[in-house]
């Protein structure tokens, strides 16, 4: 379940923390490349939903792809450029997402 995945990633992030291996204030482009238009985003602002980065489920066209292949899965360069193209999320309307 979605729950249970979001969950098991906030315990993996904390381990890797805890054994030095990142940092939640670290920037998200220090992990993936080319993502310096969102170099002040930070790992915690990942794990507690406050990164204004839009949900990539609302992408166009990602639902009808998902539904009509469900196991053929973007890849993560795919997913990654269509979401840099998108305008970061306002910071007001964090609540709603």
């Amino acid at each position: 379940s979605i729950r249970r995945q979001r969950q098991m990633c906030i315990r993996d992030s904390l381990r890797f923390v805890e054994e030095g291996l990142l940092s939640l204030d670290d920037s998200i482009s220090k992990y993936l490349d080319d993502m310096e238009c969102f170099g002040t985003i930070t790992i915690r602002n990942l794990l507690n939903h406050s990164s204004r980065i839009q949900d990539y489920v609302s992408l166009e066209g990602y639902l009808e792809a998902a539904y009509a292949n469900p196991l053929k899965p973007w890849s993560k360069e795919h997913l990654l450029s269509r979401i840099k193209a998108l305008p970061l999320v306002d910071s007001s309307d964090l609540a709603s997402h």
